[in-house]
């Protein structure tokens, strides 16, 4: 009976899938191999800890950490999700150096990082490396859960047999940000009011008094409003500006307009 329920113990190994290892110690087989290094460098890997280091900071550390362990002769491929990087390029590093280089180059971009999108192109940089049929994926971001399947389960992993997911995590769930910002009419009329809306978010166990928020033109504060925010509440705003640039008949003027809290 023992032999009969082993032998069915390890029918069902054979056919698993290997999924997404939640684990944080990627490590690395004896031999060279092709290592895969996707960093989650999307807006929200721009958290700044107590003490002043970023998401993004950790995520760059645990990254070199990883490349460190690497056997000689290894190949690395770093992989920005958001891009905005050279490392973006596709070509795998042959030394450390270079690999370490590229990593401090990463910086966060206003996009957001899915999933899916890590995998997509953990598999496409697994492809440029054929001489290295040794592979290794890791996956580093805060992974947050609406960039998630809701059922993470019936992700598939396509070509890749594993992938190794690191999580990095704020030391606090206290935050509060804009999470959207729009000019109404999509186009300001130098002739009439333009109209501005923002959405400010607070998630945290706590509420937050008197937060200013104020929207800047051209480096200039030109409308405030001072608010409380419940956990989890999104306030909408609306800010009114005249715009008063200098623009001939027919003629474009581009002007940066910024929400800030």
């Amino acid at each position: 009976l023992a032999v009969r329920m082993a032998a069915v113990a390890l029918f069902g190994l054979a056919v698993a899938r290997p999924f997404l290892s939640a684990g944080g110690d990627a490590g690395v087989t004896p031999g060279p191999l092709h290592a895969i290094v996707v960093i989650d460098n999307s807006g929200s890997m721009g958290r700044t800890r107590l003490g002043g280091e970023t998401l993004l900071d950790d995520a760059r550390r645990r990254a070199i950490e990883f490349i460190d362990r690497l056997p000689a002769g290894s190949r690395i491929s770093l992989v920005p999700l958001c891009g905005g990087s050279r490392a973006a390029s596709g070509d795998a590093f042959r030394s450390r150096e270079d690999a370490v280089e590229a990593v401090a180059a990463i910086r966060p971009v206003d996009r957001v990082g899915r999933a899916l999108s890590a995998i997509d192109l953990a598999a496409q940089a697994a492809a440029l490396v054929p001489e290295l049929p040794a592979k290794r994926v890791v996956f580093i971001g805060d992974q947050q859960a609406t960039n998630w399947p809701g059922d993470a389960a019936g992700i598939g992993l396509g070509s890749l047999d594993e992938m190794q997911v690191v999580p990095v995590e704020p030391g606090s769930r206290e935050n509060s940000w804009v999470e959207s910002f729009v000019l109404d009419d999509g186009v300001a009329d130098v002739e009439s009011t333009a109209s501005f809306t923002a959405v400010v978010r607070h998630e945290g166990e706590l509420p937050r008094r008197d937060v200013q928020v104020t929207l800047t033109v051209d480096g200039a504060d030109v409308a405030s409003e001072t608010i409380d925010l419940e956990p989890g509440q999104a306030r909408e705003l609306s800010f009114a500006h005249r715009f008063d640039t200098a623009v001939g008949p027919g003629g474009l003027a581009h002007v940066a307009a910024v929400v800030s809290i």
